[in-house]
């Protein structure tokens, strides 16, 4: 080959290799031999395809099969458990049906069954042996055992490798993680003494190409029985209409790309086993096990690898959350004492002078420049070319947003600043609102690293110099390459932590503008808008001497704000707020007055042509939430609810009710709409305040009940205890629900009354329960409110020294809510404290998760009525069930399920091992004369708490 064919040669095994990253390898054409394939028509299961083997395989001549039906084949009992399966919400594909089919050999086999489109797929295996199954039941139960005691990324993976091997019984298990370029890195390993090590080792993205790695999302375990294995083709009707071509995305029998059988006998691999490892919908790594002969593990076995990859996905998130959140707590720390010389120095500029060091150990950065009110300021390590550094600044002003943000590798992004990288290879750029081109950098310098790949990255695939032939690399031997120019990455929570800084320099500029206390006195501190009494003012004014001037009101508010700050915390509140007010000022004209009225309510108010114009304003007001807004560095969509207002003249004195009637109007139509008043808004603002005011009067007349649900134990259906349910029957209205007055109470604050009401009667109940002999448990709702107060622990140890009540005799059961607020959080610790256990109710209809429960007050997880409710009657809701109840239990927490009304349902607890239940199948709420009468029954009652 002379020098001019070389260029030639290359672009040829470019173009190979990229059309082998082409490949359709969802649709082979072919299956592995270890089983055998039907495919068959949903609309008159008619089968149209079928694997070369199935003779051999079945003993039953496959002459006359194509075109005929799947149950003349597979039997109508099979075909029929088929279907159900597959109509059941509960079934995957990883499922194994075990049932008996009419052939001559082997007729009990395993069953794998999926439907892409109009086309039922059926994968045939042989059946597992019983033995095996309950051998790797047990091995999965130890192996989750092991897994949840796991405190680090480290741990957890090298522990995963060892069970994972001892489960499969695999030559070699490493764990893959994937990086933000798609390069694989092997994490942790367990193999064979005599095999050489792969940890550490960097295997390049091309050796995954993109569209296994959307399989591997849609397809979570997948084996390769036999390296050498000859491919089955799929047979094809010949009078068949539709795709002859077979998608077999989701077929465990799926024939395997020829490039990587060749790329696995390079490796010098005779079978593998493949787990997926998901986290957000994104492919983090994989579970690889390779075997040096060809190896076929069973269907069981498959399966519980599957429940183990998303058990290990879980863990990793939690251990993910776990150092973010010793990061977070580190980081606030340093925000305090930050706050604090903001709150005592005399400028903002001067405060982060006096705090360089923990300005930079906040994000761990080598130097930082801030630039604030004119003023520049440098710390640490920084550049030395000012006119570099000026022109950096003004790059990224001009081509970033508010948003901080991060950059790794400053001269890979700009050449023109390559020369900086010895100390600013790294930086993370926060705009300040202050004046234009203020802002704080932080600097990292350049971190030379080496990497050691699996092989030369650059050749990830060898071209014949001979024939031109292209295939996978052989060469796996590890290969260095050093890497320049890049700086540690910044974390996430680095621009969490840039953001908090923010929001304390804002604070602490409005602190310290003293020349400004007469404007401050009509503005509103948090989002620089008018406030109330700018508002008054201004609504006066036109009152008084403008009287026969007509006028509009528009008041909106952000629907469920209370969200915002119960789960991402009151910071991220008010920075929603903030850019709120940022929008109204850009879509709202300047001769209108905008103000915050107070909370997450704000009004637009104008006279003269301001009437005509109303209907405008609240469309641009509804076109400023069409934009996601960015909270904690994440999009987050929020939506408002406008009431309008509008008066001919100045007598209008209640011109701001109206708006808020309308307002609320807006709520009741489901928001994100405008809605002018009418007098019907104000009747129905009228009824509701009745509905607040008799609630008052409530109490005094005593016109609160209390009725019991029983608790009872699953495994033997013994009443263990009651939970007590507030009852209002109104002198004039009846029966008024509690969906109804609970959250009217809450929003007056009376629950705080109503609470110790209940705490009061539900003590004094139990104690005479006590004294009657029935040693039970009383389970009391409490808002969080109560608890926010910070005194609800020394009010519930009084009403219990009271009726000289053991702590152990109640239950305190709160809403997923109550765990987001950080005063609450405390004053739980302190009832449990007492000896009180705490039960979270709902769980499961929130944003709760059990990474953040195994760390707060919580003994016991009462899982919501809609996860019961299928159970005895949907297998994939069954297993659902059951994976919910052993991963709560993992972190060592009880279970109870609420809504239990069938004997089937309460089957499916006891099979799942839940602890408790409650629901009609064993009782309504009734009276405590009735729940006595319970407890006197045949049945003894026991304790759960």
């Amino acid at each position: 080959m002379n020098a001019v064919d070389q260029p030639t040669l290359a672009v040829a095994g470019q173009d190979a290799f990229a059309s082998c990253e082409r490949e359709p390898i969802h649709t082979p054409g072919s299956i592995q031999p270890h089983g055998i394939l039907l495919a068959a028509c949903m609309q008159d299961l008619c089968i149209t395809h079928l694997s070369g083997n199935f003779e051999e395989s079945t003993g039953l001549s496959a002459r006359g099969i194509l075109g005929t039906s799947l149950s003349s084949v597979l039997g109508q009992d099979a075909c029929t458990a088929i279907l159900a399966a597959l109509d059941s919400e509960s079934y995957a594909p990883a499922n194994a049906l075990v049932v008996n089919i009419p052939f001559p050999k082997q007729p009990r086999r395993n069953v794998l069954a999926h439907r892409i489109d109009d086309v039922l797929v059926v994968e045939i295996e042989d059946a597992s042996l019983a033995p095996e199954q309950e051998t790797s039941l047990y091995r999965a139960h130890v192996i989750i055992q092991g897994l949840r005691r796991a405190s680090s990324l480290e741990q957890l993976c090298n522990g995963a490798v060892n069970e994972i091997r001892s489960l499969t019984g695999y030559d070699r298990v490493m764990i893959y993680r994937f990086t933000e370029a798609g390069h694989g890195q092997v994490i942790a390993e367990d193999m064979r003494a005599d095999q050489p090590s792969y940890f550490n080792l960097y295997y390049p993205a091309s050796d995954i190409p993109p569209q296994a790695r959307r399989l591997y999302l849609l397809q979570r375990v997948r084996t390769i029985v036999d390296m050498s294995y000859r491919p089955v083709p799929i047979l094809v009707a010949p009078d068949f209409k539709g795709e002859s071509t077979l998608d077999m995305t989701l077929c465990g029998l799926r024939s395997v790309s020829p490039a990587h059988i060749e790329y696995m006998h390079n490796m010098g691999v005779g079978a593998t086993l493949g787990i997926s490892l998901i986290r957000d919908g994104q492919l983090w790594g994989m579970v690889v096990c390779h075997h040096l002969e060809p190896r076929k593990p069973s269907t069981a076995v498959r399966s519980l690898c599957d429940v183990i990859g998303q058990l290990l996905s879980l863990l990793i998130v939690q251990v993910a959350e776990g150092e973010k959140l010793k990061k977070n707590i580190e980081q606030q720390k340093l925000l305090q004492r930050i706050g604090n010389s903001l709150d005592s120095a005399p400028t903002v500029m001067q405060a982060l002078r006096d705090s360089a060091d923990d300005l930079m150990q906040l994000v761990h950065a080598d130097g930082a420049l801030i630039r604030l009110g004119g003023q520049q300021h440098m710390l640490g390590r920084v550049p030395e070319d000012a006119a570099k550094v000026a022109c950096l600044i003004k790059k990224l002003h001009s081509e970033f947003s508010d948003e901080p943000i991060t950059i790794e590798a400053l001269g890979e992004l700009h050449p023109e600043f390559r020369e900086l990288s010895d100390v600013a290879s790294g930086l993370l750029f926060l705009p300040l609102a202050n004046n234009p081109g203020d802002a704080i950098i932080w600097f990292r310098g350049e971190l030379a690293r080496t990497v050691e790949w699996a092989g030369d990255p650059n050749k990830s695939i060898d071209i014949s110099l001979d024939t031109g032939r292209v295939s996978p690399r052989k060469s796996f031997r590890a290969w260095r390459e050093v890497v320049r120019g890049h700086s540690l990455p910044w974390a996430v929570t680095d621009q969490g932590a840039a953001l908090d800084l923010r929001r304390l320099i804002s604070s602490g500029l409005l602190h310290n503008a003293e020349a400004h206390l007469a404007r401050l006195s009509i503005v509103d501190p948090l989002t620089g808008l008018a406030n109330r009494r700018a508002l008054d003012g201004r609504i006066a004014l036109w009152q008084a001497g403008k009287a026969n001037t007509a006028a509009m009101l528009i008041l909106f508010d952000l629907n469920r704000f209370k969200n915002v700050n119960d789960s991402l915390g009151h910071a991220a509140g008010d920075e929603l707020l903030m850019q709120v007010a940022q929008r109204i000022g850009q879509s709202i004209p300047p001769q209108y007055i905008y103000a915050r009225l107070g909370g997450d309510e704000f009004v637009v108010f104008g006279d003269s042509d301001a009437v005509a114009n109303a209907e405008d304003i609240a469309k641009n007001i509804l076109a400023m939430f069409d934009e996601a807004f960015v909270l904690n560095g994440e999009p987050y969509r929020a939506s408002t609810s406008i009431g309008i207002a509008v008066t001919s003249n100045g007598s209008g004195k209640d011109i701001l009710r109206e708006a808020d009637a309308a307002m609320y109007a807006s709520k009741r139509q489901g928001g994100s709409t405008a809605v002018f008043f009418d007098e019907t808004h104000h009747k129905i603002a009228l009824d509701k305040l009745e509905v607040e005011q008799d609630l008052f009067l409530a109490l005094t007349k005593k016109e609160f009940r209390l009725v019991y649900q029983a608790l009872v134990e699953v495994s033997t259906k013994k009443i263990y205890g009651f939970e007590a349910l507030i009852r209002w029957e109104h002198s004039r209205r009846g029966w008024i629900s509690p969906v109804e007055f609970i959250p009217r109470a809450e929003q007056t604050g009376l629950i705080i009354q109503i609470g110790d009401w209940v705490l009061g009667e539900a003590v004094r109940q139990a104690a005479c329960w006590r004294r009657m002999g029935h040693q039970i448990v009383v389970s009391i709702n409490v808002a969080a409110l109560q608890l926010s107060l910070g005194d609800f622990a020394s009010r519930v140890s009084k009403v219990l020294q009271s009726e000289d009540l053991p702590p152990e005799a109640i239950c305190i059961e709160i809403t997923e809510g109550t765990l987001m607020d950080t005063v609450a959080i405390q004053e739980l610790e302190r009832v449990r404290d007492l000896g009180i256990a705490i039960s979270l109710d709902d769980f499961g209809t929130g944003y709760s998760s059990l990474s953040y429960l195994r760390a707060l007050p919580v003994d016991i997880i009462k899982i919501d009525r809609s996860f019961v409710t299928p159970l005895g009657n949907d297998k994939k809701a069954s297993q659902f069930f059951r994976a919910i109840v052993g991963l709560i239990q993992t972190i060592e927490l009880k279970v109870l399920a609420e809504g239990v009304e069938t004997e089937l349902q309460w089957q499916e607890l006891k099979d799942a091992g839940c602890n408790a239940a409650q629901g009609y199948l064993f009782s309504k709420p009734v009276s405590a004369a009735n729940a006595t009468l319970l407890l006197d029954g045949p049945a003894p009652h026991s304790s759960l708490v």
